[in-house]
């Protein structure tokens, strides 16, 4: 056990101090320790520094990385975390609102010009054929069809045939009518054709030539002279007056049919004129499962049928009996219908790319017998709607660099436009210099 001493302190010479002043050395009695049981050591140990009982150290990590002491926190860790997180993704919502709301980009909503249109009694509007001149031209589609049936038959005979068709007369040559006699001939394709009755062409005026349809049958039989539709056929008898013959002319829409030569079979008239009368009504019921041609852009009018009887053709003791059937339909471009529309009816269109769409109660009707390449008249009836379309680059360009608070005034001048809205960013007070960054949202009006 170590040993405790006290030493004497001796004050240094010249200090001042007497060796009689400084405390005499005391004596230190030491008691002999004794031993103790274990439960009351530290009761009865000596309470001296080298007493005092020191807890064991934590072991030191000296990895050379900073440690921090962790606080305690009444707030659970989980329940920090979640806080922190919810608090982050609000801010970064309220970021992205405010981010919105400043650099949005320009949109314009806009809602077409419509008009609704009903139709006074006795409204009429014409029109000429595609290749005439006129405000108002139509064009022909068709759809044909072919039905056949036998029938018993004789012997065959012998049998020839001349084709014929109808043709439109033109005269752009003088305002004063053109006569025709009985056989002037017209010239296609080297293959000549007649009219059996004379016929006068109207004069030209200032709505275009005028035109006239009539009937021409083929000078000769045979079916070469079957042709489909031609843009122009010559009047050879005019060839001595160049100007009068460039300037009457005719052109056919439909072909011509019934040319042939060689031997038909005797077929008894009753039973082939029933056997034709049931084909026809097969054919009606086929054009009417068929329905009109679909174009969004065209306004089509009911279709004008004709009828073409083919010769009968022997097979065996049988004849064959053909009939044809051609639909013409009269289409209209719906931008320029409109256009004609609104000069009938007085409506301000001018200027404007405007499309009529007809109503559930409408109703059109050839005023007198319709005949397909000559000028017709229309007779309109129930309702239908304008709809005016709205040219986005012209919309965008007037607004590119304009003042907001102009929108309105700016809107003014746009005829094809019912009403709009817009949406920028909130620090403009302008909109922005490039219409290509100004985007036009059509907002279509619905209709029943």
């Amino acid at each position: 056990m170590a040993k405790d001493y006290f030493q004497d302190i001796t004050p240094p010479k010249g200090s001042g101090l007497s060796p009689e002043a400084s405390p005499r050395p005391v004596e230190v009695k030491r008691e002999v320790e004794k031993p103790v049981s274990a439960g009351l050591a530290q009761d009865t140990a000596p309470k001296t520094i080298r007493n005092v009982t020191v807890p064991p150290r934590r072991p030191r990590i000296d990895d050379g990385v900073p440690r921090f002491i962790e606080q305690e926190n009444d707030a659970p860790p989980r329940a920090r975390s979640i806080f922190i997180w919810a608090l982050a993704g609000a801010a970064i919502v309220l970021c992205g609102v405010v981010g919105f709301f400043t650099f949005r980009p320009t949109v314009v909503t806009v809602v077409p010009r419509v008009h609704t249109i009903t139709f006074p009694e006795g409204t009429r509007i014409s029109a000429v054929s595609e290749g005439g001149t006129g405000a108002l031209v139509y064009s022909v589609r068709t759809q044909d069809f072919e039905e056949s049936t036998t029938v018993p038959a004789g012997a065959s005979t012998p049998t020839e045939t001349r084709a014929k068709g109808t043709i439109t007369l033109v005269n752009e040559f003088s305002a004063a009518p053109v006569r025709l006699i009985k056989n002037t001939r017209f010239e296609a394709n080297g293959l000549v054709f007649r009219i059996p009755e004379s016929v006068m062409v109207p004069g030209k005026n200032a709505s275009g030539p005028g035109t006239l349809s009539t009937t021409v049958v083929a000078d000769k039989p045979g079916e070469l002279y079957n042709i489909a539709p031609t843009a122009r056929f010559t009047l050879p008898g005019l060839k001595s007056n160049a100007d009068m013959y460039a300037n009457v002319y005719a052109r056919s829409s439909s072909a011509f049919t019934g040319g042939f030569v060689g031997n038909k079979p005797s077929v008894d008239p009753k039973a082939l004129e029933a056997a034709r009368a049931d084909i026809r009504t097969r054919l009606q019921e086929k054009i009417k499962g068929t329905g009109q041609p679909s174009d969004a852009s065209l306004l089509v009018l009911p279709g004008v049928v004709t009828f073409e009887s083919v010769p009968e053709v022997a097979e065996g003791t049988s004849a064959k009996v053909t009939e044809k059937a051609r639909v013409s339909y009269i289409t209209f471009k719906r931008e320029e219908f409109a256009q004609a529309l609104g000069a009938v009816l007085a409506v301000d269109v001018a200027g404007s790319v405007v499309a009529f769409e007809p109503g559930k109660d409408f109703t059109v009707a050839a005023d007198g017998v319709l005949q397909v390449g000559s000028p017709i008249t229309l007779v309109l009836g129930g309702s239908g709607l304008m709809r005016w379309k709205v040219d986005t680059n012209v919309l965008s360009n007037a607004l590119a660099g304009k003042a907001i608070a102009l929108f309105q005034e700016i809107l003014k001048t746009q005829k094809s436009v019912q009403e709009a809205h817009f949406r920028a960013p909130l620090w403009s007070s302008t909109f922005t210099t490039d219409p290509s960054r100004i985007r036009i949202d059509i907002q279509d009006v619905l209709t029943e």
